[in-house]
């Protein structure tokens, strides 16, 4: 089985269940809703997924409430400048305290166990009584993850590395409606890209989207060349020039090719930032959209959702639906949150949708919404006396990370740069930081990005399907060993001669990780245990092991006057480290990997599947969804994608598609029949290619509005389109449908189902055409009610109305 790497933020398939419904009290919307808690759509959480899906459906002119837990840090300059970034700055994180899974001997071997002592201060380490602190209570390990406008968008890396394409084509199999495929995911790519350091005409990427992407320049990697002498090693052990690493490290590690997810080496790694390094977010969409003056999105913040609300009124006992949510309002109500204190109370409040909830708090915050609202496990939800809306088992399940530790050592001389007389003394933020100044001016070393912007990938003896498995971050004077409070992050101390790789196991095989709620309180955190190396150690750690082993080998074979580097950890005594790499005993690499690997890519616990897999609560077909309510972000991927977070969400081309479900927005015309369908005029219309997927076709075929299609094909001059519908049958080629009745007594039975695989028809490939691949780029759309006309620009139609008219 193949388990693909990080998550790529956004996903937004429908949460589903062929679970029982056992009912609750019977919550009704036309009782409780009144007009100023009511919204088209409710999205909690404003990170990657909800954020960005929230201000385009206010784009699309939908009345919309955003609900953050957290506040709009937009004016903390630690948010701005990717050079001040603080994971665990208290104003934008909440504090997690995570296991990595059930072995306590293990646990305590833990080199960055984090602990509160009597006084409320943490403390670091594996035994705060060895300083005499007594009456210490261990929390765990250390895992910040973003609570604020923008979630972990505003505290990560801000890394911007594409994931492989087998990944993409492996979620799109698993879910099988054909939307997730890797061409789609790159055409996707393309449209919501601002690229800030490629010439223009570059395919596979794009340069008038929103996602600002920028990578170090050269004279950031030149001001920095003795460690270019490690690179040159690691070159030549997979066979590149080492005479290029310049060129390697200012390469676009994005690049199109079919055979890049194989390709070994160096390339640069980009960043979701602008030209002068400033941090893009979704949190700049947001405040974008709400600025508007006709905006129809809302936020609200500091305002912690508690639950989601079902309408069990309407005596459909298979499809519950979510009307609403239920929200805390108030700052630092969670206690996850380091600034909680006894006030810290809040006030609940209620909201409803008139169409969709959608959940989307994040990996860990969302399968806990989903439990406290009565979906998960049922003898979990029985536990805390949560009435039971369903009995999914999978809410919760199939959380997964990326392994992570250093490999480093110290070299012959100090590979810090050689001091510049002329250039400022950055204070990284505090008062009176000249840097900082020249920042704002587009200026100095804060606004041309780190030397850290790079990328070394392998691929291990231990790969799956033959791709590269592991990924490389190089960095001086310092390893990154995991995750610490800021207090903490300068407590080890690294000679200027270190030469650290920070590694990050591609592809990890473990799904046995959970989250689950330890009680029915809404402000408790959930417990997070990620099982490390529970499933798939076989394969996972013995690929660390081969990238400690090559590690160590270019380390060995660096040249003078920076080589050799003395390997320092793992720790294998430097004598017992072989010519190939490898610890003479292997059990010291293995229980050190073990013992310390850490992560912050948590993705997939509410898993993406077919309605069979009852681990899977979000199920593949969109439009038939049971819930009415959604999730998004990292939780529903049934894979890790690899290699960093990029939110391509609910980007499309304005297919001929979408006409079918688009009807007038002003209130005067939502009776009307008139007001559908919309009718394009001055239309530019482009064909985007695609593969045909019957399986889509053949869902999508009953809820088409055939007599509007057809008056709109007229209207567009596009083939006429029959006066009746087509049957699901007329979509297939009847010689491939009769595959199964053809002769098959010298075949096995494994060969004669083989051999039965759908054909399109010809009447397939035009509906194919007409929907998926004609495009509106450009436009309008006429109400024939009241003749309102809405723009289309680029592909997106603007829905905003002045304020009289919604």
């Amino acid at each position: 089985m193949k388990i693909p790497a990080i998550p790529l933020l956004g996903l937004l398939p429908t949460l589903t269940s062929t679970s029982p419904l056992h009912h609750a009290s019977c919550v009704s919307p036309q009782s409780i809703s009144n007009s100023s808690n009511t919204y088209d759509y409710i999205v909690t959480g404003s990170g990657p997924g909800g954020g960005t899906i929230a201000s385009n459906l206010a784009r699309a002119g939908y009345s919309v409430l955003l609900i953050e837990a957290g506040s709009d840090a937009s004016s903390d300059i630690r948010t701005q400048a990717l050079a001040l970034n603080d994971f665990s700055n208290a104003n934008v994180a909440w504090h997690f305290f995570v296991k990595h899974g059930d072995d306590e001997e293990r646990l305590k071997r833990y080199n960055l166990l984090v602990w509160r002592l009597e006084n409320g201060e943490y403390w670091v380490g594996k035994d705060p009584s060895a300083e005499g602190h007594v009456n210490a209570e261990r929390l765990g390990i250390f895992y910040p993850r973003g609570a604020t406008l923008g979630g972990s968008a505003i505290i990560n890396a801000a890394a911007t590395f594409l994931p492989s394409d087998s990944d993409w084509d492996f979620f799109d199999k698993g879910v099988e409606d054909g939307i997730w495929s890797a061409k789609l995911m790159r055409e996707y790519f393309e449209k919501i890209e601002h690229n800030n350091y490629l010439d223009k005409d570059t395919p596979g990427h794009g340069f008038t989207g929103w996602l600002q992407t920028n990578i170090a320049d050269r004279a950031t990697h030149a001001a920095s060349t003795l460690r270019f002498k490690v690179f040159e090693a690691c070159l030549r052990l997979v066979g590149k020039d080492p005479e290029k690493v310049l060129d390697y490290l200012t390469s676009d590690g994005n690049y199109l090719d079919p055979m890049r997810d194989q390709s070994e080496g160096l390339w640069s790694l980009p960043y979701h930032v602008t030209p002068n390094w400033r941090r893009f977010s979704p949190r700049d969409r947001v405040l974008e959209m709400r600025n508007l003056t006709n905006a129809t999105l809302h936020l609200q913040l500091e305002s912690l959702t508690t639950k989601v609300l079902f309408d069990s009124c309407s005596g459909n006992d298979t499809k519950p639906r979510a009307v609403g949510v239920e929200y805390l309002q108030g700052k630092s109500v969670y206690k996850a949150d380091p600034r909680r204190n006894a006030s810290s109370t809040g006030t609940l409040h209620q909201a409803f949708a008139r169409k969709e909830v959608i959940v989307s708090g994040g990996t860990f915050n969302s399968p806990q919404i989903l439990q406290l609202s009565g979906i998960g496990p049922k003898t979990l939800l029985e536990k805390y006396d949560i009435p039971v809306v369903s009995d999914l088992p999978g809410v919760g399940r199939n959380l997964q990370d990326n392994y992570e530790i250093p490999v480093y050592g110290n070299a012959q001389v100090s590979l810090a740069a050689a001091p510049d007389p002329d250039a400022p003394q950055c204070t990284y933020g505090a008062p009176g930081d000249p840097c900082l100044d020249l920042w704002y001016k587009g200026e100095g070393p804060y606004s041309r990005g780190d030397s850290n912007s790079n990328a070394f990938l392998i691929k291990t003896p231990h790969a799956v399907e033959g791709e590269r498995d592991m990924l490389m971050f190089a960095g001086i004077g310092r390893a990154f060993a995991g995750f610490v409070p800021t207090e903490f992050l300068n407590s080890t101390s690294y000679p200027p001669s270190t030469f650290s790789w920070s590694t990050v196991k591609i592809h990890p095989q473990n799904t046995a990780g959970y989250v689950q709620i330890q009680s029915a309180n809404a402000t408790d955190t959930p417990e997070v245990n990620l099982n490390y190396f529970a499933e798939g150690a076989e394969t996972d750690l013995n690929a660390m092991l081969d990238t400690v082993a090559f590690a160590r080998r270019a380390f060995a074979s660096t040249e003078a006057p920076v080589g050799p580097v003395i390997s320092v950890s793992p720790p294998c005594p430097p004598e017992d480290i072989l010519d190939t790499g490898y610890c003479r005993d292997t059990q010291i690499d293995k229980d050190w990997i073990q013992d310390q690997a850490f992560g912050h890519h948590p993705t997939s616990t509410n898993k993406v599947g077919p309605d069979s897999d009852p681990m899977a609560p979000a199920g593949q077909n969109l439009p038939a969804n049971q819930f009415h309510s959604r999730t998004t972000h990292e939780t529903l991927k049934a894979i890790q994608l690899s290699n960093s977070p990029v939110p391509i969400i609910e980007r499309h081309n304005m297919k001929l598609l979408t006409l079918n479900f688009l009807t007038c927005a002003i209130k005067t015309c939502k009776t009307n029949p008139a007001s559908f369908p919309l009718h394009p005029r001055d239309a530019e219309l482009e064909i985007v290619e695609a593969d045909v997927n019957l399986a889509f076709l053949k869902n999508i075929l009953p809820r088409l509005m055939w007599n509007e299609l057809r008056a709109i094909c007229s209207e567009l001059g596009l083939p006429e389109l029959p006066p009746t519908a087509p049957t699901p049958a007329d979509l297939v080629e009847p010689s491939s449908t009769s595959a199964s009745a053809l002769d098959t007594t010298d075949a096995t039975p494994a060969t004669a189902t083989e051999q039965v695989e759908e054909e399109p028809s010809q009447t397939a490939k035009d509906l194919h055409r007409i929907l998926l691949e004609t495009c509106i780029q450009e436009g309008k759309l006429v109400c024939g009610a009241c003749e309102h006309e809405y723009a289309v620009k680029e592909g997106v139609a603007n829905f905003l109305l002045p304020g009289h008219l919604v």
